[in-house]
């Protein structure tokens, strides 16, 4: 709180602001102040009792009364809230200067009263249609721009004629006398600004109200984010955030109509509506009576833990699909095994550079071809003769996981006689069990050594 003493009239500022929400006062001390039981005194109670309980807030969010039939001692009061307040929030902020107001200025007969939401003003002279822009207070955002001087004077030049077009556009809304709009500056921040005029006003006496205020802001304000100035007759303020409650980011500009939201809300649910059923035509024009299961499919069906290894329930195919692949576990097919089980199908293709010819095409298409590929090569690795030579469970994995690691060329992988493939063979054969079990006899399990 500060006091300031003008020897001439003994103008009393007080400035109060809290974290909640903003609030100054400004009491004007002179010689003819009233004191408690005067008719001023009477007449100003009424006045601010009846602006403050107004249950008629009109779209002006203004309103102006007097009470007193005989000077000196009618007293004059008006309020203004913010254009974007709902009538409840005004009448709140109204009741809260109306509290302060008079306990801050208990002897004057020239107050006004200012916070974030509403003004509320008195005096002993009338104030309507008497622009006023000599009692103000500046208010300063408390971050800077930046720590350069280049950069605060780009700033400012930017939100001056932001600010300036804004001052243009007011006047032109005669019953309401504001004007909002944001802008984007410095292409990652967006600048917000407000002016507003009491509605009692002529254009041209609110252009000059806010030119003369709007000029205050660098005065007061350079180098900083944001400011305002609050005038006895309109304010202004600009920010980097939004201080605003408007339904919509910019407030209407001459020559250009809103579109009703009801229209928005039509026209979203018609595209919505389309797109849903141009993506179900879209699938019954594409199906086919059968096609390909591919291994991204195959991939999407898989169980895959957090840590994106696939499990074991997931490498498990049904028998027929298996018999299919095999020929029925036929021992021409066959290629080796290992310590999991037995390998079928085409060492002798894949050493002639024909592996693609033993796939199947109704389990493979050409899109997931190297990838079945790949799946091959791995597998010939797990089989090879030599155990030493066989990848590790951990490199398998990464094998699977990863395109980019390169794959050793495979040596030819261990054969098993006739005899042992068709015991092997019947055996799966009669199990009755709906997924495929590779049971092994344990003498054909290799030894398995860490590496």
């Amino acid at each position: 709180m500060f006091l300031s003493l003008l020897f001439l009239w003994f103008h009393v500022l007080i400035f109060t602001a809290t974290a909640a929400e903003f609030q100054t006062h400004y009491c004007e001390l002179t010689t003819n102040s009233h004191t408690n039981n005067t008719s001023f005194y009477l007449n100003l109670i009424e006045v601010l009792d009846s602006l403050a309980s107004d249950t008629t807030i009109n779209a002006k969010r203004f309103l102006h009364k007097s009470a007193g039939s005989i000077q000196p001692n009618i007293a004059y009061g008006l309020y203004l809230c913010r254009a974007d307040l709902l009538p409840n929030d005004c009448r709140n902020c109204l009741l809260e200067a109306r509290k302060n107001i008079t306990n801050t200025c208990p002897l004057s007969k020239v107050a006004v009263s200012w916070s974030d939401n509403c003004m509320l003003r008195y005096a002993n002279y009338s104030m309507v249609s008497v622009m006023n822009s000599v009692t103000f207070i500046a208010e300063c955002n408390k971050v800077n721009v930046s720590g350069q001087v280049s950069e605060q004077n780009r700033f400012w030049q930017d939100a001056m004629n932001f600010m300036g077009r804004l001052a243009k556009r007011a006047p032109s809304n005669e019953k309401e006398m504001f004007a909002y709009d944001e802008l984007s500056y410095n292409e990652t921040e967006t600048v917000y600004g407000y002016v507003q005029c009491t509605p009692d006003l002529s254009g041209s006496d609110c252009n000059r109200c806010l030119q003369v205020s709007i000029d205050r802001l660098p005065q007061y304000c350079h180098g900083r984010v944001g400011a305002r100035v609050l005038a006895a007759s309109c304010n202004v303020r600009i920010e980097i955030y939004k201080f605003l409650q408007f339904p919509t980011a910019s407030s209407e500009k001459p020559g250009k109509k809103k579109i009703p939201s009801k229209i928005i809300a039509a026209i979203v649910a018609i595209v919505g509506f389309l797109v849903v059923a141009m993506a179900i035509c879209f699938l019954f024009l594409v199906k086919k009576p059968f096609r390909p299961i591919t291994s991204r499919e195959i991939k999407d069906e898989t169980d895959i833990d957090e840590s994106g290894i696939i499990t074991e329930q997931s490498l498990q195919f049904e028998l027929g699909t298996i018999e299919d692949a095999t020929n029925n576990f036929s021992i021409e097919n066959k290629v080796g095994e290992g310590g999991f089980g037995v390998v079928y199908k085409a060492w002798s293709k894949w050493k002639n550079g024909d592996a693609v010819e033993i796939l199947d095409a109704n389990m493979v298409d050409s899109s997931s071809e190297n990838e079945a590929l790949r799946c091959m090569h791995i597998a010939l690795l797990c089989v090879q003769e030599d155990d030493e030579l066989r990848p590790s469970m951990a490199s398998v994995v990464l094998m699977l996981n990863s395109n980019s690691f390169a794959l050793p060329v495979p040596e030819n992988p261990p054969f098993v006689s006739r005899k042992r493939v068709g015991y092997m063979t019947s055996e799966l054969l009669e199990s009755d069990n709906s997924l495929c079990t590779v049971v092994n006899d344990t003498s054909l399990i290799t030894d398995v050594h860490p590496r």
